[in-house]
């Protein structure tokens, strides 16, 4: 997987129009319709800690993974400044694991799940959730549908100017449902002067059936998968959530 360095600085602003509250509502709503026990929430590729915080609130106790340091960083910055005790660990979610039957909630949001490129760690990944979760637990993940990976990031380009940085970004398909990001960043210092970076990030999205088969060979009880317009009411994001009770 691909960590976020430079770009955790500017995530939360670049990220602004994600409709966190719509989807923590969401969760919730799922959690109290099956009557789940909101003891420990785990989220996974939680970046900056925004949806993670807010669901916080509703568990006794939650723990926040990413790759990325520099994210982590920021999230253990909002948390305290919400007041919210939350556990952050630095690690790959592929090599993640938690006690079996432990958790009653894990997410993994924001496509987080299209970092895992190889089919093998995507399930591998799920399997560590699904042993992980107490028994009528929730795991709840976003993806890319294919379509949006083949139409939206196409040939995709876009610019930005924000207050003291700029970015470039562009995408580029690479097989179906598989795409790279190019980001260059240019980021004002002290003395007035532009600063260049770049990231590279690897995206892959599978089918529908895919992910259910996966699913459903670990031994998830119930699976609802779910459009984005549904919950956010935004119809041209192509993302699907999925439900998958154990």
């Amino acid at each position: 997987m691909i960590s976020y360095g430079q770009f955790a600085t500017f995530y939360d602003e670049l990220m602004s129009d994600v409709p966190y509250d719509k989807w923590v509502a969401f969760i919730l709503s799922q959690l109290q319709k099956n009557n789940t026990s909101q003891g420990t929430y785990v989220d996974l590729g939680c970046g900056t800690g925004s949806a993670t915080i807010s669901l916080a609130q509703h568990f006794e106790q939650t723990v926040g993974v990413d790759l990325s340091i520099e994210m982590l960083t920021i999230a253990q910055e909002k948390a305290t400044m919400s007041n919210q005790h939350i556990q952050w660990i630095e690690s790959d979610m592929v090599e993640m694991t938690f006690a079996e039957k432990s958790v009653d909630c894990i997410s993994i949001l924001c496509d987080s799940l299209n970092y895992v490129t190889d089919i093998v760690d995507v399930k591998t990944t799920i399997q560590n959730c699904y042993s992980a979760l107490k028994p009528g637990g929730l795991l709840v993940f976003d993806v890319h549908t294919i379509e949006k990976i083949m139409t939206l990031f196409s040939d995709f380009s876009e610019n930005y100017f924000g207050e003291n940085f700029c970015y470039i970004w562009n995408s580029f398909v690479l097989a179906e449902g598989e795409v790279e990001h190019e980001l260059t960043f240019f980021v004002e210092n002290e003395i007035g002067l532009y600063q260049r970076f770049d990231e590279l990030h690897h995206q892959k999205t599978f089918s529908k059936d895919i992910y259910q088969m996966l699913l459903e060979e670990i031994g998830f009880e119930k699976i609802d998968i779910i459009d984005n317009s549904t919950i956010s009411g935004d119809e041209n994001n192509m993302r699907c959530f999925y439900l998958c009770w154990k």
